[in-house]
């Protein structure tokens, strides 16, 4: 029996060519091509047309199957693997209680990748973020979903869990490691203790052993993460758009936290209160992630000269916490001004001899556990777009931040 208004010379839709009606099909969204392939047989055909999931796969997930030769179809890496987890897709924080941490879940060669982020070793903040395979999204065999640990050191290859709210786009995920026994050292804790330094960048002549950090704040950070048992809750991480003539555009810096090393923060733009806002995403015991680290008043531009910058007491003079806002300036046609360094502030990282602008500022310190988080003054000192300094006053601490260029 012909298909119901499919006969031979009516001026039907379904008598066009099946690529023809997959083109007009692909303004639907992908969920819907599913019900409409159960209609009748031509819909059915033209939905397993390979250039129609292809387009789904860029509208909606803005990603392209690359591999060659293809190992599995368009339509099975849409209707398989996106459909249900491309919504990993993207930046995520980690919750692993005061460090925090990040990372970045991509397409690549079919499958979809997550790669934690870590900061780079002390005191190279302009070296690349370190990396550390998490989990993969990727076809089975049998064609069919499978979440793969990909942590290094596993013995036996195992699977992952993901977790997620019922809502069609989850600001939140959980991802679990089902077989934590397959990453036990063989070596025992000391043995596991020293890899986990050398993944964090540390190794026995790293500067942080010797000087930054002691051993017991490293070893504080290793049994901390280490509790979480690769068991991990995640949250949504959205960079602030570009602005048009920033002095500095938003995104994520990595920077100097004193006894702690690097770590990694949110920069972004409060244009109603002028002020520039930066935000752990990585964290320590004293200030965590997810918390203020320091705000930039663009209302209160500094500019000095090298006698005023001799000493600390000098500095403290032009950081008035009442002084009077003044209209925003242009900063493109702001001259260069000099920038030095007094000797009793503990530079970690070699500054550039001249800034942009400078403006006031404010830090957030704390005592251990966030205990009685407190603002003191300081400078934000903007050298290039994607190098910046913090001055923290009272800390008698300059903090340099650099771009993160490599996500």
């Amino acid at each position: 029996m012909e298909e119901v208004g499919k006969r031979s010379g009516e001026l039907c839709f379904l008598n066009l060519p099946n690529e023809t009606i997959a083109y007009i099909l692909s303004f639907l969204p992908g969920k819907e091509l599913a019900n409409i392939s159960l209609v009748c047989k031509t819909f059915y055909q033209a939905c397993k047309i390979e250039s129609l999931w292809e387009r789904k796969c860029i509208e909606e997930f803005g990603v392209r199957n690359d591999v060659t030769p293809l190992i599995h179809s368009q339509y099975q890496i849409y209707t398989k693997v996106l459909s249900k987890y491309g919504y990993l897709l993207g930046l995520w924080q980690q919750k692993i209680g005061t460090y925090g941490g990040l990372i970045k879940i991509s397409f690549v060669g079919g499958r979809l990748v997550a790669t934690e982020y870590r900061p780079p070793a002390y005191p190279n903040i302009n070296a690349p973020l370190l990396t550390k395979p998490f989990f993969t999204v990727e076809l089975d065999d049998e064609v069919q979903a499978s979440v793969r640990c990909a942590i290094k050191g596993a013995k036996t290859p195992h699977l992952c869990s993901i977790l997620h709210d019922t809502c069609e786009e989850p600001e939140s995920f959980l991802a679990k490691c089902t077989k934590v026994e397959a990453h036990a050292n063989e070596g025992g804790r000391v043995m596991e203790f020293t890899d986990w330094l050398r993944e964090n960048g540390v190794e026995e002549s790293t500067p942080i052993l010797n000087r930054a950090l002691s051993q017991e704040m490293l070893l504080m950070k290793y049994l901390v993460t280490r509790q979480y048992n690769y068991c991990y809750m995640h949250t949504r991480l959205t960079l602030p758009p570009p602005i048009a003539d920033a002095f500095v555009q938003p995104g994520l810096f990595k920077g100097h936290y004193g006894g702690h090393g690097i770590e990694i923060i949110k920069l972004t733009y409060l244009p109603n209160e002028e002020i520039y806002r930066g935000t752990k995403i990585t964290g320590d015991p004293n200030v965590p992630a997810c918390e203020i680290t320091f705000e930039a008043n663009l209302q209160k531009p500094i500019v000095l000269t090298v006698e005023n910058q001799m000493t600390v007491e000098a500095l403290e003079a032009f950081s008035p916490e009442d002084s009077q806002p003044e209209p925003r300036i242009d900063l493109s046609q702001l001259p260069l001004q000099p920038f030095h360094v007094p000797p009793e502030i503990r530079e970690r990282y070699p500054a550039p001899k001249s800034c942009r602008a400078r403006f006031c500022g404010k830090g957030q310190i704390a005592g251990h556990g966030f205990h009685n988080p407190q603002y003191i003054p300081g400078h934000w000192i903007v050298f290039t777009e994607d190098l910046f300094g913090f001055l923290w006053l009272e800390l008698r601490s300059l903090s340099m931040f650099s771009r993160v260029t490599d996500l």
